[in-house]
């Protein structure tokens, strides 16, 4: 994943979660590290972001 679609990913959990549940910029950007975490995206034919599973 490069940074210009996690940059939309993590736009969307700013507004669909409080602050105070969920991951600061960077920590979410950590996990994308780890071989057990998953983010999974949809994107329509012209490539705009659908929605995502965590």
């Amino acid at each position: 994943m490069n940074e210009r679609e996690f940059d939309k990913i993590f736009a969307l959990m700013e507004v669909s979660f409080p602050e105070s549940e969920r991951r600061t910029y960077v920590g979410q950007m950590g996990l994308l590290a780890n071989q057990h975490y998953r983010l999974i995206t949809e994107t329509d034919n012209a490539g705009s972001l659908l929605q995502y599973c965590i």
